[in-house]
């Protein structure tokens, strides 16, 4: 066949020896081996990135979840302070009850959807 090859050429890489000569090929297996690195590097960081957003989504609803109870026992003086002293136990019970059953519902149910 008529192809006709461009001819290889040399190139000086570094400032320190200005007689280390490379040819294109080389320089371009360097460049390669380069390029796989960093772009190992980049999956590494990308898998690091995915694992801690997961763990700050779960620390961001455990602290919704306490502060919610929070609410439940704030709720629960303020219903202990406005009735009668004889019925302030059944109504903490009450709101024992209500934080529970509610604590099971989100375990069972709420959790998939957070």
């Amino acid at each position: 066949s008529n192809v006709t090859h461009a001819p290889r050429r040399t190139v000086v890489l570094g400032a320190m020896s200005s007689d280390t000569m490379y040819t294109s090929a080389q320089v371009e297996a360097k460049m390669d081996a380069l390029k796989e690195e960093l772009m190992g590097k980049i999956e590494e960081e990308s898998a690091a990135r995915s694992a801690l957003t997961v763990d700050v989504d779960n620390g961001w609803i455990v602290i919704c979840g306490a502060l919610v109870f929070f609410m439940q026992i704030g709720f629960g003086m303020l219903e202990a302070g406005a009735i009668a002293r004889k019925n302030v136990q059944n109504i903490l019970f009450k709101n024992f009850l209500d934080a529970s059953g509610a604590a099971v519902c989100f375990w069972l149910l709420g959790y998939g959807f957070a």
